[in-house]
């Protein structure tokens, strides 16, 4: 199959709102307890409203032939101690479609973003209980960091 591969670089309400919905709605794939309101949602949606235009962010969408969104992956330059870091904030194949290199391949072209626009590194979050998303990342080249620990009060 032809994968198309194009950045999302102005407002298209239609595809916005779905890649809003699909990263909220994404964790559900490795928690059983995930929830996501539509003003959760709605929130996202005018966050990436406000970045898509923003020279330091970039969305790569993966579309079929039929133009039909098969993946997305995003990241951002952000600054911390005079560095420029890519903060990768998302990554989504859809079911069908994966181990078939779309996502190796958006990350291979955010990584060239990335560089071009001086970051020094790329750092991404993965949730300790998504396995096949950390296993993944160590594949191409990511180490493990940071470790955040939780304690729910509710």
């Amino acid at each position: 199959m032809q994968v198309q591969y194009s950045r999302l670089e102005s407002m298209d309400a239609d595809l916005v709102r779905q890649i809003a919905e699909i990263h909220e709605n994404a964790p559900s794939e490795w928690r059983d307890d995930h929830e996501v309101s539509d003003d959760r949602i709605q929130r996202r949606i005018e966050d990436l409203k406000t970045k898509i235009t923003d020279s330091g962010f970039y969305l790569l969408m993966a579309q079929a032939p039929s133009g039909d969104l098969i993946g997305f992956h995003w990241l951002e330059i952000e600054e911390e101690n005079k560095r420029r870091i890519g903060h990768i904030g998302s990554l989504w194949v859809a079911q069908k479609y994966r181990r078939q290199g779309i996502g190796k391949k958006m990350k291979e072209k955010a990584e060239v973003w990335a560089k071009k626009a001086g970051a020094e590194e790329l750092r991404t979050e993965v949730y300790f209980a998504n396995s096949r998303m950390i296993e993944y990342n160590k594949k191409l080249g990511y180490r493990p960091g940071q470790v955040i620990m939780t304690k729910d009060l509710r």
